[in-house]
């Protein structure tokens, strides 16, 4: 009998996390992204910069709190940029900036993107070059090397995209190869490890504005022709929140669950 009674317990249990994660949608209702405003962040004068050009040119508006019980808060704590992805219902969603850089790129997490690299028609555009970049570290595979695979690509791949990363990103030395030979895959110093195949001369950075595409997805995105539960997103096991950590984080990669 005691049993039968743990048995029933679990499955109502099942059924009420089944319920929550049915519920979730990556999309802020209406285009509306409340925040908090906070001018003692020592970047917020380029966060509202973004925030203007997010309102300004794009049919998403980011709009400052009063009572709204879902909304973002700008955070200024060590261990780089990150933010949690997509929209997550009645609770705080956090963004924070360690450094004064790809500030836009982290509000379009926000509001749902992953990064250009991962979508998952991006091995026609884009190569790693494993002699500089490591595919066992956790922080590459988790924003460089897995691949959404049911991403819904809204735009031609955009090399020039906030969202994608820059051309040297995960890169470390390996001093045997230096050895071998210390010229190839060098720029500025730097370590190649993503080349555009269309124009691999090509070293690029992530850009620190919208793009023209990128203003383009986000129209899209946020248009309603693919339901509440579009999937421009990245979802995470267990129905966790997910965060999507930025550069010069490798040394809390333990932090990533």
């Amino acid at each position: 009998m005691k049993f039968f009674i743990l048995l029933i317990i679990a499955f109502s249990v099942l059924s009420a996390v089944l319920s929550l994660a049915a519920a979730r949608v990556d999309r802020w209702p209406g285009g509306l992204v409340y925040y908090v405003k906070n001018v003692n962040h020592p970047f917020w004068s380029n966060i509202e910069s973004k925030i203007n050009q997010i309102n300004q040119r794009t049919q998403v508006k980011w709009v400052e709190r009063t009572n709204q019980p879902s909304y973002v808060v700008f955070t200024n704590n060590a261990g780089g940029n990150y933010a949690t992805l997509g929209y997550y219902g009645a609770q705080v969603h956090t963004l924070n900036l360690s450094g004064n850089y790809r500030v836009i790129h982290e509000m379009l997490h926000i509001m749902g993107f992953i990064h250009e690299q991962q979508r998952s028609d991006r091995d026609n555009f884009i190569e790693f070059d494993f002699k500089y970049l490591d595919k066992n570290k956790a922080w590459n595979k988790s924003n460089m090397l897995n691949v959404v695979s049911d991403s819904i690509n809204l735009t031609p791949y955009d090399i020039n995209s906030c969202m994608h990363y820059w051309s040297s990103a995960g890169g470390s030395k390996l001093i045997w190869y230096d050895f071998i030979n210390p010229f190839i895959a060098r720029f500025n110093n730097e370590y190649v490890t993503m080349y555009f195949k269309q124009d691999r001369g090509n070293r690029f950075n992530t850009n620190e504005d919208l793009s023209k595409l990128d203003i383009e997805g986000i129209n899209k995105h946020y248009s309603g022709s693919f339901g509440t539960k579009a999937k421009a997103r990245l979802r995470k096991e267990n129905n966790k929140k997910t965060f999507v950590k930025s550069e010069k984080t490798e040394k809390r990669i333990s932090k990533l669950k």
